[in-house]
């Protein structure tokens, strides 16, 4: 008789163990995927964020300002490539699909679950939006419609729209140079960092063509040079010589976002 109770301790004890061993494996695992999540997620509420709406209604661009607790939104009837001259850092599309400045948060919560919609986003980008456009109430959220990219004033739109008041004070020099060698790369992504207000002062062609896109600078490492990197999705590295301006963006034929 003591035998088999002993037999069925050490069961019992072995159960136990090989228990706690698969709840540890699982709680590792959703770990894994949390921080995978977290690492992969774009929005971040120290900087401005960009996004991209697309649809069969035409295209919309959202910028979020958490540190203004503003919104601008971009309503554009057609969409054209050259919407490349608007800054996005994720993008969202469907069949039928659109933002309701009235009710943005009721946009983002719509997205969960949704097997339609195609976006760049993750679940931790939904929400974080979905509690900062809760926070903005509708006399902050600016609105801006064009017919298409054509229109003469849409340089001035994407600057009023979003512009990142941190970049425009800082008032680095940027060169732009296109090493892609397609005719009007260069100017475009120069409009796109106008848009942002970075102090373009200079755009060029390079004497060879490049695989990699990169952002080089001088000195630290600051606040544009980290944005642009987000926005862009370049790399960076630093300037091994001094050129006339702060940063240099060369622009190769692998492009970032």
């Amino acid at each position: 008789m003591p035998k088999k109770t002993k037999v069925k301790k050490n069961n019992l004890k072995i159960g136990i163990i090989f228990s706690a061993i698969i709840v540890l494996l699982i709680s590792l695992s959703l770990v894994g995927k949390f921080a995978s999540l977290v690492k992969q997620s774009k929005y971040d509420d120290k900087y401005p964020f960009y996004l991209e709406v697309e649809s069969n209604h035409g295209a919309q661009f959202l910028s979020f300002f958490p540190k203004q607790h503003k919104i601008s939104l971009l309503n554009v009837g057609s969409k054209t490539k050259s919407s490349s001259v608007i800054p996005k850092e994720a993008t969202i599309s469907a069949d039928s699909l659109k933002v309701e400045p009235s009710n943005i948060p009721s946009f983002f919560i719509s997205l969960f679950g949704n097997k339609k919609i195609k976006t760049t986003l993750t679940a931790i980008d939904m929400t974080r939006l979905y509690l900062f456009s809760k926070t903005v109430d509708m006399e902050d959220i600016t609105i801006r419609n064009i017919d298409s990219f054509q229109n003469a004033t849409v340089d001035e739109i994407v600057m009023a729209l979003f512009h990142d008041p941190v970049i425009e004070s800082e008032g680095l020099r940027v060169q732009v140079v296109n090493a892609t060698g397609d005719y009007g790369v260069g100017n475009k992504a120069a409009r796109l960092l106008t848009g942002m207000g970075v102090n373009v002062i200079f755009v060029s062609t390079a004497d060879r063509n490049e695989k990699e896109s990169l952002i080089y600078y001088a000195g630290d490492k600051t606040y544009t040079v980290e944005r642009l990197a987000r926005v862009l999705g370049y790399k960076t590295a630093k300037l091994k010589q001094k050129t006339i301006a702060d940063i240099m963006i060369r622009v190769g034929k692998t492009v970032g976002n």
